[in-house]
């Protein structure tokens, strides 16, 4: 029930009266935030102090300050977040607005204070998703209070999942899914459940688990099969076949790369390494151009020509050792002469 206050100012005199901003909020909050959400919270302030300058509605609200309904909301979620304002669409007062000397000092509740301490998370929150803002981060929250994870590994999710636009990503870096739609906020729910089953508390640990990830599901493995080696790839061969394809090769001129190697005993990445170096030298990326580079033959020695014959290779003048020991066996009184004694010269 509303109750419409029996004294007020006039509304000529509220409206020439002034409206007071702490300095807190102008040095703590207002030179981080949005500039629109700055306007409405203004606007809010302004209407807080003096009810008969009110807006009947969100909808009025919006259209006083040339706005989308949906952005205002999004700045009271906003501010909400900041702890200095509780926000209720379903209440009969949807914008509540707090004195941030006691929201920092005292705290109206649990609720407030847990808010407020979580401002700068918030705000890191808000620097990740860019212009993208979210009109509820309770499920944010859940991960914090539900599945028990660090700000620091739930910051890391953040920045891992979603990309410069505010788009999120999964582990292969793409923002849609097989069927070409736009990975849903969802998908961040799942990886961070994920992520508290398997007990994650650091940032180290999430990074060597999608690590592990990535070299689990990694073309590598491919290739280690195919030159005879069914095993993961160690953490050396994950990165040099990223390498590899970050020069622009393909898994099958890898594989082409990788049959080079029939002639060796032990088959291994840093051969592979040196046959696509050279391929990339040569510019030859693609496909075609390195199996053409691969076939190549090396210049074959020059040949006499047909009217000439070649030299004949001199005969040897040293007797070979057996000779040598039948000449000793029948002649024993004869000594063998050899090319390094200058008296037999």
């Amino acid at each position: 029930m509303n109750q419409t206050p029996i004294c007020s100012f006039a509304k000529q005199s509220q409206i020439h009266s002034e409206t007071p901003v702490e300095n807190l909020f102008i040095m703590e909050y207002m030179l981080k935030a949005p500039g629109d959400f700055v306007k409405v919270y203004l606007y809010a302030l302004m209407q807080a102090h003096y009810p008969g300058l009110s807006e009947s509605s969100v909808t009025h609200f919006a259209r006083a300050l040339g706005m989308d309904e949906a952005k205002v909301l999004e700045a009271f979620a906003y501010w909400q977040r900041q702890g200095i304002a509780r926000y209720n669409e379903s209440g009969e007062t949807v914008f509540e607005i707090e004195r941030i000397y006691d929201t920092l000092l005292e705290g109206k509740s649990v609720k407030e204070i847990k808010l407020y301490g979580r401002a700068e998370f918030n705000t890191k929150i808000q620097g990740i998703f860019g212009k993208r803002y979210f009109s509820d981060f309770a499920r944010v929250y859940d991960w914090l209070d539900v599945f028990a994870l660090p700000e620091e590994v739930v910051i890391y999710l953040l920045e891992r999942f979603v990309d410069d636009k505010g788009r999120i990503m999964n582990e292969k870096g793409r923002t849609v899914d097989e069927g070409g739609k736009a990975i849903r906020f969802g998908y961040l729910d799942a990886v961070a459940l994920d992520w508290a089953n398997k007990g994650l508390k650091t940032v180290a640990e999430a990074e060597n688990y999608l690590l592990g990830r990535a070299i689990e599901s990694s073309d590598a493995r491919k290739v280690l099969r195919h030159i005879g080696l069914d095993r993961l790839p160690t953490v050396d061969e994950y990165w040099l076949y990223n390498k590899w394809t970050g020069w622009g090769f393909t898994l099958k001129t890898v594989l082409l790369a990788a049959g080079q190697m029939t002639r060796i005993q032990k088959p291994n990445f840093a051969y592979v390494d040196k046959v696509l170096e050279n391929l990339k030298n040569k510019g030859a990326i693609e496909f075609a151009a390195a199996k053409a580079a691969l076939n190549e033959k090396p210049p074959s020695a020059e040949r006499p020509s047909a009217g000439k014959a070649a030299a004949p290779k001199p005969k040897s003048t040293q007797p070979d050792s057996l000779m040598r020991r039948e000449y000793a066996k029948y002649a024993p009184e004869t000594r063998v002469l050899r090319d390094d004694d200058p008296d037999d010269l």
